[in-house]
């Protein structure tokens, strides 16, 4: 809609990437439930109507009292479980001050949960009732049973219609990449998210997720700063000044997955990709 970016092949080129539809939602319970991992995917039900389906347990993402001493340098029992009280009442939209924050009350708060369906033009006509009930008496239980006997004490539903990257079979070449037009061309502009294409800064997270997304917001930052260091130092003005942010890699593959990789790699050297074409 930049009629100054539209002269850019690279952004006239994005705008005709589609996207597709999400539905976010939040869910606070009035009971802990623990489950095997923090993030979760639903998959092949019913109640899914074609989309697929994450949650994401926030409670354990964003709130514990272990583990604080070598991140933040809180060094007593009292500064973890403050820290995480901290924590606790953001999640729940609640003052430091709220009487119902009395010391170690994030051990009694009860699960908060993030659940998003994509890909979900069939549920996006449901009332918020209806999504928050087919999550809460269909999806949740038949992942982890405890969800059963929780009750919910609040809820949110949003939709996004086409507001998540389709990564459809030849749009890679309309994807953005991380330098924008270029540091040459429009120094001052980069791109994020996980359509991007990041280049040599490509990470190991991969297509689409929120890893990718975040670190891409790293890597865009960091090279914002180089662009403003090189313009400084041009100008002959005042060095711009900041700190470029680590990016810590993925680990390594494991030796299958290598091997897969490279059978892949040999096998598709000689036999057209007819199906991105």
């Amino acid at each position: 809609s930049s009629p100054g970016l539209a002269k850019f092949d690279v952004f006239s080129k994005a705008a005709s990437l589609n996207g597709i539809d999400v539905i976010s939602t939040r869910l606070w319970l009035d009971k802990k439930v623990e489950t095997r991992t923090p993030a979760n995917v639903f998959s092949r039900f019913d109640e899914l109507r074609g989309a697929g389906g994450t949650f994401f347990m926030l409670d354990q993402l964003q709130v514990s009292d272990q583990g604080y001493t070598k991140d933040y340098g809180l060094t007593t029992d009292e500064e973890r479980i403050a820290e995480a009280d901290a924590d606790a009442a953001a999640l729940w939209g609640l003052e430091p001050d709220d009487p119902s924050c009395y010391p170690g009350h994030h051990k009694d708060r009860g699960s908060v949960l993030a659940c998003d369906f994509y890909n979900s033009n069939a549920l996006m006509s449901l009332s918020d009732e209806d999504v928050v009930k087919t999550l809460t008496e269909k999806l949740l239980p038949e992942a982890v049973g405890e969800f059963k006997d929780a009750k919910v004490l609040d809820s949110w539903v949003q939709r996004y219609p086409g507001a998540v990257s389709w990564f459809s079979p030849g749009s890679y070449t309309s994807r953005p990449p991380l330098q924008g037009a270029g540091p040459d061309k429009l120094p001052n502009l980069k791109c994020a998210g996980d359509w991007v294409r990041m280049g040599e800064r490509e990470h190991g997270a991969k297509g689409l997720c929120q890893e990718r997304a975040y670190v891409s917001g790293l890597e865009a930052a960091n090279a914002l700063l180089d662009s403003m260091r090189l313009d400084s130092m041009s100008s002959g003005g005042a060095t711009a000044t900041g700190t470029k942010h680590n990016v810590i890699p993925v680990r390594e593959d494991e030796p299958q997955v290598k091997i897969g990789q490279e059978v892949s790699r040999n096998v598709f050297s000689v036999v057209p990709r007819f199906w991105v074409r």
